[in-house]
């Protein structure tokens, strides 16, 4: 119970601050918390048992570099949904925003702790042979940029497995832990990745975790409200524009 307080008046408090008010590192620091604190409910969730600790680690760490690559269509996201209560006369929208977003926490966190009818018939992740074309499409990634120890991810990459997972959640790469890892721990892959699909341009990230291959993702350029009926596939190579330089 305490957890569950914990977690809501973290979130809560959270929305209380305007993403768009803050600039330079003020912004940067308070998209990591919300990052952080995303990787820490995942790790400290009850879930149902079936997840190891390095797939519970990697899940953590794909859920902190989802929300923090998206942090910018976030914060206007934010932003829209202030204007709408303003605009139907709410006071005080930023209040009842963090006030919604506590409770919907608490509950969330209740319901984890009850047993699903479906448990019996769940399947539980595993991991799997990572496809050629993703392998393709990372490799590609890699070789736009010289130096990071590009052949030290490349090594990992030869024998990477994926968690399956829902495919329209980022891919979750995991690597042989007796390899080696960049001496830099935590970082975007420095490449801009991107390619259009039904009239919007999707762009892709490659996050390191403790200098090892950790996440595959993917995300809209434009604003969220066009984020309906996506096709979230993973697109191949030839599709892809991949240019060096940090991801936009």
């Amino acid at each position: 119970m305490a957890l569950a307080l914990g977690r809501a008046a973290a979130w809560g408090g959270l929305t209380l601050v305007d993403p768009a008010k803050l600039e330079g590192s003020r912004h940067t620091a308070f998209w990591a918390a919300c990052a952080g604190l995303g990787a820490v409910e995942m790790l400290a969730s009850p879930g149902d048992g079936t997840l190891s600790l390095r797939a519970r680690l990697m899940l953590a760490a794909t859920t902190a570099g989802t929300v923090f690559v998206t942090r910018d269509w976030a914060t206007r996201t934010d932003a829209r949904l202030v204007r709408a209560l303003r605009h139907v006369r709410v006071r005080h929208p930023r209040r009842w925003m963090a006030a919604f977003t506590a409770a919907g926490a608490f509950a969330a966190y209740l319901t984890e702790l009850q047993p699903s009818p479906h448990d019996d018939v769940s399947v539980p992740l595993v991991e799997a042979p990572l496809p050629g074309g993703i392998r393709d499409l990372i490799a590609s990634m890699l070789q736009a940029v010289d130096g990071y120890q590009r052949e030290v991810l490349e090594a990992q990459l030869a024998s990477a497995t994926v968690l399956v997972e829902d495919p329209e959640w980022p891919l979750t790469i995991l690597v042989d832990e007796s390899l080696p890892g960049t001496l830099l721990g935590e970082f975007t892959w420095p490449v801009s990745a991107e390619f259009t699909r039904d009239g919007r341009t999707h762009r892709l990230y490659l996050d390191i975790v403790e200098g090892r291959l950790a996440v595959l993702g993917q995300y809209l350029a434009d604003d969220l409200d066009s984020a309906v009926d996506v096709d979230w596939s993973w697109p191949a190579v030839s599709e892809v524009t991949i240019r060096p330089g940090a991801p936009a």
